[in-house]
């Protein structure tokens, strides 16, 4: 589930396949994609 202030969207995990930010001043710590789960 990814959420921001305005709305909340589920993604599908095994279809995602990269994360970029919008916003030039985002910031986000390490993001794993592998494996049976996803850790932020």
């Amino acid at each position: 589930m990814l959420q921001n202030d305005d709305s909340q969207l589920e993604v599908r995990l095994d279809q995602l396949l990269a994360i970029t930010p919008l916003d030039p001043n985002a910031s986000f710590g390490r993001i794993e994609l592998a494996g049976s789960y996803c850790a932020f």
